[in-house]
């Protein structure tokens, strides 16, 4: 962890609002639930930077009529206490449920370098899902090192960013806002 004297000061400017977020994962959710109409569908949330936005989605998709839904979380990290990504991620909590012959949704924050989503998305197709879509709210497509399917994006983006779920050095995750982060 970071020490206090050793904390980097940031300048924190509006790049989403959460009007614009909040619009955006209506849009999606009636994506989806015209997709999976009918059909129980498992979603999962990578923590800690996709909580926010996998129970708004949650709760968009019930509102759209998608109701047999279930969730559940897993933890990965490729950052630590760092703002670059390690290309080297470390799960450390996988999800409860069991994901053998089910329909799953991915529900990440940010896709960047790919490596993360590459190995969460070989993991469920590794155990026998019936079907795998991913959903992200961020990408950045010019940090992108390996290509992996990316079935809804919310928005694109070339900024370091916090708010909605996604942290600086483990902060700034209430901001209902997307806000660019700038070290000073």
């Amino acid at each position: 962890m970071i020490s206090s004297e050793a904390k980097p000061e940031f300048i924190r400017e509006i790049l989403l609002t959460a009007e614009q977020i909040q619009l955006r994962v209506k849009e999606l959710s009636s994506e989806i639930a015209e997709k999976y109409r009918g059909q129980h569908l498992l979603l999962v949330g990578v923590l800690k930077g996709a909580f926010i936005l996998t129970a708004d989605l949650c709760r968009e998709l019930h509102q759209v009529g998608l109701t047999d839904l279930e969730i559940d979380f897993m933890t990965i990290s490729s950052y630590d206490d760092k703002i670059e990504s390690s290309r080297n991620p470390r799960f450390t909590k996988d999800v409860d449920a069991i994901v053998s012959g089910r329909r799953v949704l991915l529900i990440e924050d940010i896709i960047e370098t790919g490596h993360s989503l590459a190995a969460l998305q070989a993991i469920f197709l590794a155990r026998g899902v019936a079907s795998l879509e991913t959903l992200v709210l961020l990408s950045k497509p010019h940090k992108r090192e390996i290509e992996v399917p990316v079935e809804y994006i919310g928005f694109e983006v070339r900024e370091w960013v916090e708010g909605y779920g996604l942290d600086t050095l483990q902060h700034g995750r209430a901001n209902p806002d997307i806000v660019k982060v700038t070290k000073i």
